[in-house]
């Protein structure tokens, strides 16, 4: 699954593609894009990231995966 990164009023689109056929969780396959989307800048210092429940409504995750991926 792939998510185009778009910027809208509502909530901030985050590009993330997930690789089911890994044997990494998709919660260290979020962080670690997250983080790869920082250090590339693709998300700026002080950028608000969506709630948890927008994104994971967006990435079709579940809500733990991306709080535990925000902790």
């Amino acid at each position: 699954m792939h998510v185009k990164l778009r910027i809208t009023k509502a909530t901030m689109q985050i590009p993330v593609k997930f690789e089911t056929d890994q044997n990494t969780p998709l919660q260290k396959q979020l962080f670690d894009q997250l983080i790869g989307m920082i250090q590339g800048g693709q998300l700026n210092p002080g950028t608000r990231l969506p709630s948890t429940r927008a994104l994971s409504e967006q990435l079709s995750v579940s809500r733990n995966t991306v709080i535990n991926t925000y902790e």
